[in-house]
């Protein structure tokens, strides 16, 4: 027999179809959902009422998927599961308040963005400068390089 927090999820992830969600939404957070109910479910026992849990108990599901090696993308997304399902709750009146809101998302790795080398920009650069087709756009394409190369501006500055 289904717990109540199973029943409420299924009510959930129906509710979410009926909202026209992505076929792809709808199948991750069942899936993240489920994982979720298994986690506070242990074995032969029930999963607990949605109405008991807090924000430790979310905090603390929260460093079990850190220490599974989740990636913070991954973790993020799962709890944006939860935290709408706890909102869907909270609208049908079924809990005081979402504790998933106060849980802290992990912070996502910043990357730089990748650039050509020298020898990559000056090659196209030189290609540019070089195109002898007559067309009227090769002096206004190398013009456009020329300045994004030479003055280092963003794009929407040269704009």
């Amino acid at each position: 027999m289904p717990s109540a927090l199973e029943r409420q999820v299924a009510c959930f992830i129906a509710e979410l179809g009926r909202q026209n969600a992505s076929p792809h939404t709808v199948r991750a957070y069942a899936a993240d959902l489920a994982q979720f109910v298994q986690y506070f479910s242990p074995p032969g026992e029930s999963a607990p009422a949605p109405e008991s849990l807090d924000t430790v108990d979310i905090r603390e599901w929260l460093g079990w998927l850190y220490q599974q090696g989740l990636t913070a993308v991954t973790i993020r997304r799962k709890l944006a599961a939860v935290r709408s399902f706890l909102q869907f709750l909270l609208r049908r009146g079924e809990l005081a308040c979402n504790v998933a809101a106060l849980a802290q998302s992990p912070r996502l790795p910043r990357s730089l963005p990748r650039v050509m080398n020298a020898d990559q920009a000056n090659a196209i650069v030189d290609e540019a400068v070089s195109d002898r087709s007559g067309r009227p756009q090769a002096a206004r394409d190398a013009a456009i390089l020329e300045l994004l190369y030479g003055c280092g501006v963003r794009v929407s500055e040269l704009v």
